[in-house]
């Protein structure tokens, strides 16, 4: 892995780790006629349970199609040695397997909450139509495949 890649995966991890959640905490609960409620505010004469916060599922894989190969350094000269060594091998491992663990926690998201949300171009919220969610899942099952032997 160049110096260029190993910049991209590491800014990529720190979005990843230090992006904040937007979404404010949410209640649900049944009223006297046991109609089910949803809101950002708890109702004050009976008990809510909190909702947990949907994750937003993870971008595809970056494609590493026409990106420059990893035996050639900038100047163009080839690098001497056999190949990876035992730490970038090892870190690769560790990367495609959470790699493989975003996939699958993406699956569940979209096979257990059929209801989606997610931001427009305009930053809005909307569901996601079923169409859309089925394109999801075969995108997300791809990827499963991709990571996950």
């Amino acid at each position: 892995m160049n110096r260029k890649q190993l910049l991209h995966v590491m800014v990529s991890l720190m979005l990843l780790i230090t992006a904040p959640s937007v979404m404010a905490t949410m209640y649900k609960w049944v009223d006297d006629e046991g109609n089910i409620h949803y809101s950002q505010t708890p109702p004050v004469d009976r008990e809510a349970s909190t909702i947990a916060k949907p994750r937003t599922p993870p971008p595809p894989p970056p494609s590493t199609e026409g990106e420059p190969d990893a035996t050639a350094s900038e100047g163009g000269e080839e690098l001497q040695g056999d190949g990876p060594t035992e730490e970038e091998i090892r870190a690769e491992k560790e990367r495609i397997a959470q790699e493989c663990q975003r996939a699958r926690q993406w699956i569940s998201e979209i096979e257990n909450k059929p209801r989606l949300r997610v931001r427009d171009d305009d930053g809005n919220l909307r569901y996601l139509s079923e169409e859309e969610r089925q394109a999801r899942l075969k995108q997300a099952q791809d990827y499963l495949k991709k990571y996950c032997n």
